[in-house]
């Protein structure tokens, strides 16, 4: 009588899903390993970019600067143009009046071009500033509606919400 036939080898189950999974995975993890060993040597000699988190207001990294043409003038820095609308201002403020700068992309890009089509067509503008002034009792701006002097509190906020009411009331003929 013979000996029975061993059965044929069989790769452990483990090894069988190991292998293919490994064979896919490694190279992918060392093709990034490569890139990413690449893009920092490359930072030594091309620094990235900074990244200006407040927008500006980084002393290091201010939106407006002096006019080199003109000292008694603030212009948009010319390092910020590429996020920022071209604008030229006095420097000096003239006492109790309030400026607004208006940061938000592509809501504010045309503004300097809207708010004229909009007063040539006769389309009635809140106005903020009138009312702000009125609202506070020590000048613009104060304490009652603005935090820091420059981000509106509650109240601030309670305010520009009637004005924009009774505007948007007296435009659809709801208002006085």
């Amino acid at each position: 009588m013979t000996a029975p036939e061993a059965p044929p080898a069989v790769a452990a189950p483990k090894r069988r899903v190991l292998v293919p999974v490994l064979a896919v995975v490694l190279p992918v993890a060392l093709l990034f390993g490569v890139l990413e060993g690449a893009a920092r040597v490359r930072e030594i000699w091309v620094p990235p970019l900074v990244v200006d988190l407040g927008q500006g207001f980084d002393p290091s990294s201010r939106l407006f600067v002096p006019d080199p043409s003109d000292a008694s003038m603030m212009i948009t820095n010319p390092e910020k143009t590429v996020s920022f609308q071209t604008q030229r201002f006095a420097r000096g403020k003239p006492p109790r009046t309030l400026r607004v700068f208006a940061l938000g992309g592509s809501s504010v890009n045309y503004l300097d071009y809207e708010f004229p089509l909009l007063a040539e067509h006769g389309v009635p503008l809140a106005d903020v500033e009138a009312a702000v002034t009125a609202a506070e009792p020590h000048g613009v701006p104060g304490e009652t509606l603005f935090n820091d002097h420059c981000h509106l509190n509650p109240a601030g906020n309670a305010l520009l919400a009637r004005t924009y009411e009774k505007e948007i009331l007296r435009a659809l003929g709801a208002g006085k």
